[in-house]
C-alpha cells in the first residue's frame, strides 16, 4: 500500500474528538447519529435527537430555506452555509453547516459553533466493545441443529440475547425461525451451501422474542463424523460492531467532504495522514507530505516564542486553537484558523496530534474592507464621522491625562452646491478630493484631518503649544484654497468657512466639540464666509433655544397653536378689498402671539414648512370659500410658498389642487405668491408645479420684488400675474425721492409685460395718492389694515359692503 492509499488515523476516534458537530439523518430527515460535539450544541442526548427530525433544530423564521437546502443536497451538491438553530433548552445559537447526501441515502452535517471561535477540548470518549462469555467459545451464542436446523443444543448466553428460554428454543425451533423475515432465504441459501464445503460465515439478522431485529455474526461448521450429522453454530451479537463501521464510515465520508483541511501527525510530529481539503488549501499531496514536520508551512511570520507557547498549552491542555499564517506550496502566505488535539494512549503517552484548519484569508481581507469601509470616506481616504469621532474621544481622554489643549476646526465648503448643479457630481468628487490633500497638506501627522458627508471637513489639532498654532492652520488653510480647483476645462474657485472650537475651554466631550464648531462655522458663513469664527457661549444659548423653539413649533399644530391672519389687498381703481394675504401666527403658550419673523426661518431649516404650508392652505380655502359665499363671488386669497416647499413637497402642488377641487374651489380662488429664490433654482421641479398652477386657473405672484435679482428674464420665461413690490422702496418713498422714480419704472415695465403691481408697505395717504398717480394696481399695508383673525376681517369687509364698495 502507497502512502498515498494510506488510510487516515482511527477515523471514528477523530470524529468523536472533532470540535466541529457531526450529525447524520435517514432519507427522511429524523436524526440518526450525532457525536458529541453536536449533542453538546443542541443540548440533547442521542436517544433524544433520534427521535427528531432535521426541521426540529432550525428556528421557524428558516423553515422556508430548508426544500431549496435538501433539493441541492439531493442533486448531489456539497454545500456550506450559515443557520440559526435551536438547543433543547430554547436558546439559539449560529452554526456553519456543510451538509451533503450520503450515499446510503441519508444526509450529513457537520456543524461548526460559530458563536465562539474556542472551545474546551472534548472529552476522549473510548469504545469499549462488551463481550459476553460463552460456553467453551469465543463467540457469544451458540447452537448445535441437525442437518434439516433443527435446534438440538443451545447456550444460555443465546437465550439472553434472544429473550427466549432454552426450553422454547429446544421445543422444535428451527434455525431459520429464529431469522428476520428480510434474511431467511439468504440463511438457507447458507445452509445449503454449508452442506458443500463444510464451513461457512456470514452476517445476517435474528429476530428476538420481542419481535425486535438484531445483527449477527454467524460461524458454523459441518460435523459428519458425529451421530447422524449435525451443525456447529457460533452467533456473535455484532450490533455494535455494525454500529462502529457505519460511524467508522461517516467518519471517513466527513473527511473526505469537509471543507477544513485534516493533518495527522505521530507522537514525533510526523505527518502520517491529511485529507483532501488539505491538499486543495496548500497544494501538498500526503506523497509530499508523508513523514515531514509541519513546519514546511511555516511562513516565517511567527517567533519561537510563538511557537513555545503553542506547545506549553497543548502540554497543559491537549488542545490549542488561533490564527496563524502559514506557507502554500505555490509560496503564497496565508491565514489559517488552527485547532489542534492530542490524542493519547492509556498509559497517557501521546499517540497522535489531530489537526484542523480553515483557510480564512478572504475572511480576514473582508473584514479589514469593512472595516475600512466603516471608517474611512472611499472618495477622500479620509477617516469619516465614525473614526474622527472616536479619534477625537481617545484625544480629549489623552488631553486630559496630560492636562493638554486640542482644537477642532469644522469646515464647510462655500458654495459647494454650485459646481455640482452647473458642473455635475463627478466635477464635484474631483473637487472634494482635492479639497481633502489640500486640508491634508496644512496639518501636523499627528493631526486628523475628516471628511464627515457632503462638503463637510473636519480638522483636530492635538497637543497644542498655543493658539497661535490655531491661528497658523487656520490661515494655511484659508490661504490653500485662494488657488482655484481645475474641474476638467473650468477654474473654479471654492472658498471654506471654519468654526473653531477648544479643549477644554469651550467644552469636555466629543459631542458638544462638534456642536459647537458646527455652531462657530455657521457663524462664520453669516460673517460673509471666506473666513473663520470661534465658538462663544452665546453661540450655545442661541442653539438651545432654537432646539426649544423647534421643539414647541413641531408640536403647534397638533395644539391649535397656529393662527392665520390676514391683510387686505385694495383695488386703487376703486379702493375696494377683494382680495387678502394670509398670513401664519403662532399662539406661543409661554411667549404671547409671535409674527412670522420669529419661527419661519426655523421652519424652513428643519422642513417643518412643507408642514405648516400645507395647514395654512387647507386653512385659506376653507376660509376664501365662505368669503365667495358670504361677501363677493370672486374674492382671493394670497398663500406664500417657500422655495423649500418646491424643493421637499414632491406632492404638494397636487395635494393643493385636490384640496381645491374637493372644496368646489376655482383656481382663480387663490394666488400663490413665491420669491425670486424660487426663480433662481429654474429647476423642473418649480417650472412643472407653476404650469400645474397655471393650467388650473391659479394666479402666481412674485413676492418681495426688487429685493433680490430682479431679473427681467425670469419675468418672461415663467407666467407671472403679479409683482409685489417690496415695502423697503414704499415705506420711504416721497414726490421727489428715488423710491418713486424707481416704482414708477417698476409699474410700467411690469405693465409693458402684461402685470398687475401690487405694493406693499403702504402707510400714509401720500404714499397711496403717489401710487395711484403712477398707475399701481394694487395696495396693502398698515394704512389700511394690520394683518388680522378672520373676524376682524369679515368686519372690515361688510364695513366695505355698507359704503357702497366692493
Amino acid at each position: 500500500m502507497t502512502s498515498a492509499e494510506q488510510p487516515l488515523a482511527p477515523t471514528f476516534e477523530l470524529l468523536e474528538l472533532m470540535q466541529d458537530g457531526v450529525f447524520t439523518a435517514d432519507g427522511e430527515g429524523r436524526y440518526t447519529y450525532a457525536n458529541p460535539a453536536a449533542l453538546r450544541q443542541v443540548g440533547y442526548t442521542l436517544a433524544e435527537l433520534t427521535r427528531r427530525s432535521i426541521v426540529d433544530l432550525v428556528v421557524p423564521e428558516q423553515y422556508a430555506r430548508l426544500p431549496d437546502h435538501l433539493a441541492r443536497m439531493d442533486a448531489g451538491e456539497l454545500l456550506s452555509s450559515e443557520w440559526l438553530m435551536l438547543r433543547k433548552d430554547g436558546s439559539r445559537f449560529h452554526a456553519e453547516l456543510s451538509t451533503r447526501r450520503l450515499p446510503d441515502g441519508g444526509y450529513l452535517a457537520i456543524s461548526r459553533d460559530i458563536s465562539a471561535r474556542k472551545r474546551s477540548e472534548q472529552e476522549m470518549l473510548e469504545q469499549q466493545a462488551i463481550y459476553r462469555a460463552i460456553v467453551d467459545t469465543p463467540a457469544e451464542g451458540f447452537w448445535m441443529a441437525d442437518l434439516d436446523g433443527r435446534l438440538l443444543e443451545v447456550n444460555g448466553a443465546y437465550a439472553r440475547l434472544s429473550g427466549y428460554s432454552r426450553e422454547e428454543l429446544l421445543s422444535g425451533m428451527r434455525i431459520t425461525d429464529l431469522e428476520a423475515q428480510e434474511t431467511r432465504e439468504e440463511t438457507e441459501a447458507h445452509i445449503h451451501l454449508l452442506r458443500e464445503r463444510g464451513y461457512d460465515r456470514f452476517r445476517t439478522l435474528h429476530r428476538r422474542r420481542d419481535g425486535s431485529v438484531w445483527p449477527v455474526e454467524i460461524v458454523t461448521t459441518l460435523h459428519l463424523e458425529l451421530a447422524g450429522g449435525c451443525l456447529f453454530v457460533f452467533i456473535e451479537d455484532i450490533s455494535d460492531k455494525v454500529q462502529s463501521e457505519r460511524e467508522l464510515r461517516i467518519a471517513a465520508s466527513v473527511l473526505e467532504t469537509m471543507e477544513q483541511a485534516v493533518v495527522v501527525t505521530d507522537a514525533h510530529n510526523r505527518i502520517i495522514s491529511v485529507n483532501p481539503a488539505q491538499t486543495r488549501i496548500t497544494g501538498y499531496t500526503l506523497d509530499e507530505l508523508c513523514g515531514q514536520d509541519p513546519k514546511v508551512f511555516a511562513s516565517g511570520r511567527h517567533d519561537e516564542e510563538f511557537y513555545a507557547q503553542m506547545w506549553h498549552d497543548l502540554a497543559l491542555r491537549d488542545h490549542w486553537a488561533g490564527e496563524i499564517w502559514d506557507r502554500k506550496k505555490s509560496g503564497e502566505v496565508y491565514a489559517k484558523w488552527l485547532n489542534i488535539n492530542v490524542l493519547r494512549n492509556a498509559d497517557g503517552s501521546v499517540h497522535q496530534y489531530i489537526s484542523v484548519f480553515s483557510d480564512i484569508t478572504e475572511k480576514k481581507r473582508s473584514e479589514e474592507l469593512i472595516w475600512q469601509q466603516a471608517n474611512f470616506c472611499p472618495l477622500t481616504e479620509l477617516p469619516n464621522r465614525r473614526m474622527f469621532t472616536d479619534r477625537l474621544e481617545q484625544a480629549i481622554h489623552k488631553a486630559r491625562r496630560s492636562e493638554g489643549r486640542l482644537a477642532l476646526l469644522y469646515i464647510d465648503l462655500d458654495h459647494f452646491k454650485e459646481i455640482n448643479d452647473t458642473l455635475g457630481h463627478s466635477m464635484g468628487d474631483t473637487l472634494l478630493r482635492d479639497a481633502a490633500k489640500r486640508l491634508v497638506g496644512c496639518v501636523r501627522e499627528s493631526d486628523t484631518v475628516a471628511r464627515l458627508g457632503g462638503d463637510e471637513f473636519t480638522v483636530l489639532l492635538v497637543d497644542l503649544p498655543s493658539e497661535q498654532t490655531v491661528e497658523r492652520v487656520v490661515q494655511a488653510i484659508l490661504h490653500k484654497f485662494v488657488s482655484p480647483f481645475q474641474l476638467g476645462s473650468e477654474a473654479s474657485y471654492v472658498t471654506p468657512s471654519i468654526g473653531i472650537t477648544l479643549f477644554p475651554e469651550d467644552a469636555d466631550d466629543a459631542e458638544s466639540l462638534l456642536k459647537n464648531a458646527d455652531q462657530a462655522m455657521y457663524a462664520a458663513k453669516r460673517q460673509g464666509r471666506n473666513g473663520y469664527h470661534y465658538f462663544t457661549p452665546a453661540m450655545q444659548e442661541g442653539a438651545q433655544f432654537r432646539m426649544r423653539q423647534l421643539r414647541d413649533l413641531r408640536a403647534a399644530v397638533a395644539n391649535a397653536e397656529l393662527r392665520v391672519y390676514y391683510q387686505p389687498i385694495v383695488d386703487l381703481a376703486d379702493m375696494g378689498i377683494r382680495k387678502a394675504e394670509a398670513l401664519l401666527r403662532w399662539q406661543h403658550p409661554q411667549r404671547g402671539l409671535l409674527g412670522p419673523g420669529e419661527f419661519i426661518a426655523l421652519a424652513e431649516e428643519s422642513g417643518l414648512i412643507v408642514e405648516l404650508g400645507n395647514w395654512v392652505f387647507r386653512e385659506v380655502i376653507a376660509q376664501v370659500c365662505r368669503w365667495r359665499e358670504r361677501i363677493h363671488p370672486e374674492f382671493q386669497i394670497s398663500v406664500n410658498k417657500s422655495p423649500l416647499q418646491f424643493r421637499r413637497d414632491l406632492e404638494g402642488g397636487s395635494c393643493w389642487l385636490s384640496q381645491m377641487q374637493a372644496q368646489g374651489l376655482p383656481g382663480s380662488g387663490v394666488v400663490v405668491e413665491i420669491t425670486e429664490g424660487s426663480l433662481m433654482e429654474s429647476n423642473s421641479q418649480v417650472r412643472n408645479r407653476l404650469i400645474e398652477f397655471r393650467e388650473r386657473g391659479i394666479q402666481v405672484a412674485l413676492d418681495d420684488f426688487g429685493t433680490g435679482y430682479s431679473s427681467l428674464a425670469y419675468l418672461k420665461r415663467f407666467d407671472i400675474d403679479y409683482l409685489k413690490i417690496d415695502q423697503t422702496f414704499v415705506r420711504n418713498m416721497t414726490a421727489d425721492s428715488d423710491d418713486l422714480a424707481l416704482n414708477e419704472a417698476i409699474i410700467v415695465m411690469a405693465h409693458r409685460l402684461g402685470i398687475e403691481v401690487v405694493a406693499e408697505g403702504v402707510e400714509t395717504a401720500e404714499q397711496l395718492a403717489l401710487l395711484k398717480a403712477a398707475g399701481c394696481d394694487y395696495a396693502q399695508g398698515y394704512y389700511f389694515s394690520r394683518p388680522v383673525p378672520a373676524q376682524a376681517f369679515e368686519r372690515l369687509l361688510q364695513q366695505q359692503a355698507e359704503s357702497g364698495l366692493g
